[in-house]
């Protein structure tokens, strides 16, 4: 089933070793410029001013023919000696004196990934239903949302474009937005893969309030990063991205790592994992390279070789400054000041963990260590275990996240409530993490920073990675809530939800004095790091309020 408008994907849950493919992805691409003669004037149809009526279109138009591998004016029979545009180059980066070109294997015709993701067997049987009834003006119902007539596209005319529409009805039915296809394997044995995703049959699309669906977004780069990749465009490197890939097939499959990539999700095309493959910096040999490159950017002066070392590195989520290096068997996180923060939001994160450990909450390992005179941080991913293996990991905001109400504490609780692996023992870590985010500053948790892992029982509460600690006003994030309606307003309200999450109320009591005790020492803390005395003014009056 060919459908032009959008590029398919195989979602596979490469973090549970031998499961089954888990559906299939739909993303829309921009539509192709199509150029229509007209005697000597030539007009350009995108996707915003296309043609009204196809039946009324008679003038002939520049199509391609596959036959010849070259476009054809139809009405003069003149040959134009073009390549195919839509097959996305394959070879990389295009300077073969700064790196190696990528190697994958060619497939069939049409490898642009719209042709080679399967769709499940009982949606594809009902396509077949409609394009091969004869009945006049068919109505079938394509999965949940969508539906309309059918015609046989084998039986237009020799010419269909100059009387009707090529494609069928259901293409043209489908709004372009992503859409999701669980397969009939996972239906069975697996599980959903988000709160927008429950386990049904047929086409599902994202929530009205969001643009994309929660377990792309948990391996979306930053906007920052996507607009870094573009000046690296504009600088003269060629990606090797499709020229008709929207900024969300970018973000979230393109610039992500093939094999670094966040979670445990992959995205196939052509039976291969979408996403760059270019191999990251090393940490114990390339990683002042890596730094050199990200003060060259940061200053407009990075040159082609500093981008072919920073661009692999810049495909995890987060802000600028935080970049994936190899480490022995696994990946890590690099994080350093940027130099336009007002903050060395990289110190503050390693503060963060620091005192979380003395308060008694389970983080990711962290080495804060100075390289070539900048103090940079080494994080642990909290998504690969001790040899590297990914992990299927989902954020709190993709399980339970309401897309009106956004993540709440106790929508966090009802997610191990409901399908945890070990409920008692993770509620207890959740309201601890929550009173501690609030003793860091009241803005200071974000829903990205809630992981949770898959297990063979059910879903379990990853290790804190991060804690956003900034000066009063800068944190612009929306803020998590108790309910979904109020937020915490101070950290002996929490006392009183201790049962919510597993407590007793003398026990909550006794922790949150045992953690303001070790909030007390921040600013010793803070200067063996090396703070500027400036920066922890500035955090003073966050860090002191406790």
């Amino acid at each position: 089933m060919l459908l032009p408008s959008f590029r398919a994907f195989d979602v596979v849950v490469n973090g549970l070793p031998g499961a089954p493919k888990a559906g299939t992805l739909l993303l829309p691409v921009r539509r192709k410029k199509v150029a229509q003669m007209n005697g000597d004037n030539m007009r350009v149809y995108g996707a915003d001013d296309s043609p009204s009526s196809w039946n009324d279109q008679r003038t002939a138009e520049r199509s391609f023919d596959r036959s010849s591998d070259r476009y054809v004016d139809r009405s003069s029979d003149r040959y134009a000696d073009r390549r195919d545009a839509r097959s996305p180059s394959r070879d990389g980066w295009t300077d073969p004196n700064v790196i190696a070109s990528w190697d994958r294997p060619k497939g069939r015709r049409g490898a642009s990934g719209r042709e080679s993701a399967s769709l499940p067997s009982y949606l594809e049987a009902d396509a077949k239903r409609a394009l091969t009834s004869k009945a006049t003006g068919l109505t079938e119902t394509i999965g949940r949302r969508h539906s309309g007539p059918f015609t046989d596209p084998l039986k237009f005319a020799p010419n269909p474009r100059s009387q009707k529409d090529p494609w069928p009805t259901i293409e043209r039915a489908l709004p372009p937005v992503p859409h999701f296809i669980y397969d009939e394997g996972w239906l069975d044995k697996g599980f959903a893969l988000g709160f927008d995703l429950p386990m049904v049959r047929g086409l599902q699309t994202p929530h009205e309030q969001r643009g994309s669906f929660g377990f792309l977004e948990d391996r979306r780069v930053h906007d920052s990063i996507l607009s870094l990749y573009l000046e690296a465009g504009r600088e003269g490197l060629a990606l090797p991205f499709p020229e008709d890939a929207t900024p969300l097939e970018l973000s979230a499959v393109r610039i992500p790592h093939a094999d670094h990539h966040a979670g445990g999700i992959s995205l196939l095309e052509n039976h291969w994992a979408a996403g760059l493959r270019e191999p990251v910096p090393d940490r114990s040999t390339q990683v002042d390279a890596l730094l050199y490159a990200w003060h060259a950017s940061e200053r407009d002066r990075a040159r082609r070789e500093d981008w072919t070392v920073l661009l692999p590195a810049m495909s995890f989520p987060g802000p600028e400054g935080r970049f994936v290096v190899r480490s022995g068997r696994t990946s890590a996180l690099l994080q350093t000041r940027a130099a336009a923060a007002p903050v060395d939001a990289a110190l503050w994160r390693e503060l963060a963990l620091r005192l979380a450990r003395r308060c008694g909450i389970e983080t990711v390992a962290s080495d804060w260590v100075n390289v070539m005179g900048t103090n940079v941080l080494f994080l642990e991913r909290y998504d690969r275990d001790a040899d590297g293996r990914a992990q299927l990991t989902l954020s709190g905001e993709t399980l339970g996240g309401d897309p009106k109400s956004g993540l709440s504490y106790l929508g966090l609780a009802d997610i191990l409530n409901s399908s945890g692996a070990e409920p008692a023992k993770d509620l207890p870590r959740i309201w601890r993490r929550m009173v501690f985010s609030h003793l860091c500053g009241a803005d200071a948790d974000v829903p990205a920073h809630w992981q949770f892992i898959r297990s063979t029982y059910g879903w379990k509460l990853a290790p804190a990675h991060a804690f956003s600690i900034a000066p009063p006003g800068m944190n612009v994030h929306r803020p998590i809530t108790v309910d979904g309606k109020q937020t915490l307003k101070s950290a002996d309200d929490a006392v009183s939800l201790a049962p919510y999450f597993g407590m007793k109320v003398a026990e909550a009591k006794a922790a949150l004095s045992e953690m303001r005790k070790v909030m007390l020492g921040w600013e010793r803390l803070a200067f063996s790091l090396g703070a500027d005395p400036r920066e922890c003014a500035l955090m003073a009056p966050v860090l002191d309020d406790v």
